[in-house]
C-alpha cells in the first residue's frame, strides 16, 4: 500500500511540476515576442439594410453614424428599405 501511495504522489508531483513548467514557458515566450501583430486590412464588403417605418426623425441620424463605422467606406454600403 505504501508503493502504491508513493508511486501515485509521484506522478502527481511529476505532472503539476511539468504543468507548471509548461505554463512558465509559455509566459516568458510571449513576453520574449515583443511583437504584436499589425490590424489587419479590412476586405471583405458587406451591407447594412435598415428596415424604416415612420423613421423620419432618427433615421438621418442613424445613416450619419453608420457612415462614421471605421471601416473603409467603399466596401460597405448602407440601404434604407421602407417597410410600409
Amino acid at each position: 500500500m505504501d508503493i502504491f501511495f508513493i508511486l501515485v504522489s509521484c506522478l502527481f508531483l511529476l505532472f503539476a511540476f511539468g504543468s507548471t513548467a509548461y505554463l512558465y514557458r509559455l509566459a516568458f515566450a510571449s513576453v520574449q515576442s515583443g511583437s504584436i501583430r499589425p490590424r489587419a486590412i479590412p476586405s471583405h464588403r458587406f451591407a447594412i439594410a435598415i428596415p424604416a417605418h415612420n423613421e423620419d426623425a432618427v433615421i438621418a441620424d442613424t445613416v450619419a453614424r453608420l457612415r462614421q463605422l471605421d471601416y473603409p467606406a467603399h466596401l460597405f454600403d448602407v440601404h434604407i428599405v421602407a417597410d410600409h
